[in-house]
């Protein structure tokens, strides 16, 4: 998920910057820009020195926790995918008590709903 925000970001910040010198096709132009950019960041981190290394440490992901289990289930969520890594559930139940701690009830069922079914489809 990181990286879909990095791009978002990036695509809005190329958008902003193009439109202004450009506001005809900045969308077209920026979208191109920022293909461009993701080509060079693929071809660095795949000539980089490191990047076989960093590759396989990527595969090694830790899985989630049972408690994290626990406390998604406890939230409402069904079908958690078996490679739901550690990190991404930390990220969910983040997201999840920060709403809890707001009392935003409307949120977390809105939340689990999406999950439950995004999970549903995926199995």
């Amino acid at each position: 998920m990181e990286k879909v925000d990095f791009y978002c970001e990036l695509f809005k910040a190329v958008y902003e910057r193009v439109s202004r010198v450009c506001p005809e096709g900045a969308r077209d132009v920026a979208l191109k820009i920022v293909e461009e950019i993701a080509k060079d960041l693929r071809s660095e981190r795949g000539s980089h020195p490191k990047a076989k290394v960093e590759a396989k440490e990527e595969e090694a992901v830790e899985l989630a926790t049972k408690k994290q289990r626990e406390a998604l289930h406890k939230f409402g969520i069904k079908d958690i995918p078996e490679n739901l890594s550690k990190q991404e559930a930390s990220e969910i139940l983040d997201k999840l008590v920060g709403f809890s701690k707001d009392g935003d009830s409307e949120s977390i069922a809105k939340f689990v709903e999406e999950l439950n079914a995004k999970w549903k489809k995926s199995q």
